[in-house]
C-alpha cells in the first residue's frame, strides 16, 4: 500500500502532497480543485513501467484523441518542458517508486514522396512522430533500479488513432490496480463477475445487492449481460434495475477482484440514491478489510459522508483508523493543499454539520 504521494506538475498540479494515507482514502473539495487528476496520479504511479496509462486516464472522460496537441494535456499549464513528476513512498517502509513523464521528441522524419510530388513546395514536407516517454525508478531495500518506457504515434497511427508502445525491458508490475470511472463501462463487471462464479464466490455479491434490492435471490451471465432472480417467472438483466445498483455491483466486483492491490472509485456515489450510500460504504469497507485492498475515492456528497461517519461509528469500527478523509483547496501561490482528517476529527467536523467539502 501505498504511505504518501508526492504530485508536481499534472494537469492543474503545481504541487501536492498526501502524508499518511489510510487503507480507505476519501478525497474532498469543490469541482475542478483536483480530486480526479490525483485517483489519475495514483493510477500512474501504480503502473509507472505503463506508458499506455496516460492515455488510458484521458478515454476515462471519453476522451480519446492522440493529436500532439492532446498529448500535452496532462502536463501543468500545458507546458511539456516541465515533466510530470509522480512518487510515492511505501507502507512497508523498505520500498518506493518515482515516475517522471517527459515528451518524446521525433525519432525520424517520414516523407511521402508521392505527395510530395503531387502538391504546391511548402518548407515544411515531413511528418514526424511525437509521444511520450516514462523515466520510472524503483527503490526497493535500498535497492535502486531505472526503467524506461515509451509510446510513440507516427503519422499513419494519428489518423487510425494507433500508437506503437515499447515496454520497459525486464520489469513485471506488481502492483493490480483497478479504475472505477463515473463512466463505468458494465462489461468490465462481467468479465470480473465471470471468474467469481467460476469460484462459487457469488453468494458474496448478491448479499451486498440484496441489502440494496431485497427480491435479489441470485446472479448469474447470460449472453454479455448479468442476469438476476427478483421473483418474477424468468431472471431479469441487471441493467433494467437502475444506475445505483449497477454501480454497486461495479465496485463490489473490482474491490472483490483486487486482492492486495489498489482500487480507485471517482464520484463514488454518483447514481446512488442516499438511502443506498451506507450500505455502499459498509461493502466497501468489508471489502477492503477481506481483501486487503487500499482504496481511493472522490465525492464532494454530503450523504457520502454522513453515511461513512454512520457505518465508521457503527458496524465497522475496526475501520476507523483506517479510514482517512482529505479536503483539497488551492492556495495562492497555485499550490494544492491537501488537509487531513482521520476518524476523531472527521466524526467531529461531521456531527458539528462543519463544511469540509
Amino acid at each position: 500500500m501505498i504511505k504518501d504521494v508526492h504530485i508536481n506538475c499534472f494537469r492543474g498540479i503545481k504541487h501536492l502532497t498526501l502524508e499518511q494515507l489510510g487503507q480507505v482514502n476519501l478525497l474532498l473539495g469543490c469541482n475542478n480543485c483536483g480530486k480526479s487528476s490525483v485517483l489519475d496520479a495514483l493510477f500512474l504511479i501504480s503502473g509507472a513501467a505503463n506508458p499506455l496509462l496516460n492515455i488510458r486516464i484521458n478515454s476515462l472522460r471519453n476522451y480519446d484523441r492522440i493529436e500532439p496537441d492532446d498529448l500535452l494535456l496532462n502536463y501543468y499549464n500545458l507546458d511539456s518542458s516541465v515533466p510530470i513528476n509522480i512518487a510515492a513512498d511505501m507502507k512497508d517502509g523498505l520500498s518506493s517508486r518515482e515516475l517522471s513523464i517527459r515528451p518524446l521528441l521525433a525519432q525520424k522524419e517520414v516523407v511521402n514522396m508521392t505527395d510530395m510530388v503531387k502538391t504546391s513546395p511548402s518548407n515544411q514536407e515531413t511528418s514526424t512522430n511525437y509521444g511520450f516517454v516514462f523515466d520510472y525508478r524503483l527503490t526497493t531495500n535500498g535497492e535502486k533500479k531505472a526503467y524506461e518506457s515509451s509510446l510513440i504515434v507516427t503519422p499513419e497511427g494519428r489518423e487510425k488513432r494507433e500508437a506503437q508502445v515499447y515496454p520497459a525491458s525486464g520489469y513485471k508490475e506488481q502492483i493490480v490496480a483497478q479504475y472505477v470511472s463515473p463512466n463505468y463501462d458494465l462489461r468490465e463487471s462481467v468479465k470480473i463477475l465471470d471468474k467469481i462464479l467460476k469460484n462459487k464466490e457469488e453468494h458474496h455479491i448478491v448479499e451486498i445487492l440484496q441489502q440494496v434490492e431485497p427480491r435479489i435471490k441470485d446472479i448469474m451471465l447470460g449472453e454479455k449481460a448479468v442476469m438476476v432472480d427478483v421473483g418474477l417467472s424468468q431472471r431479469v438483466p441487471i441493467n433494467i434495475m437502475g444506475d445505483g445498483i449497477r454501480k454497486i455491483l461495479a465496485v463490489i466486483v473490482t474491490l472483490f477482484k483486487s486482492k492486495d492491490g489498489i482500487v480507485l472509485i471517482d464520484e463514488i456515489d454518483n447514481g446512488i440514491h442516499y438511502k443506498s450510500i451506507p450500505i455502499l460504504w459498509s461493502a466497501v469497507l468489508l471489502m477492503a478489510k477481506k481483501n486487503n485492498v487500499q482504496v481511493f475515492v472522490s465525492t464532494h456528497n454530503a450523504d457520502s459522508l454522513i453515511g461513512l461517519e454512520r457505518i465508521l461509528s457503527g458496524g465497522q469500527q475496526d475501520m476507523r483508523d483506517k479510514t482517512i478523509t482529505y479536503t483539497l483547496r488551492r492556495l495562492e501561490n497555485e499550490d494544492l493543499k491537501a488537509f487531513r482528517y482521520d476518524f476523531e476529527k472527521f466524526n467531529y467536523v461531521i456531527n458539528q454539520e462543519i463544511e469540509i467539502r
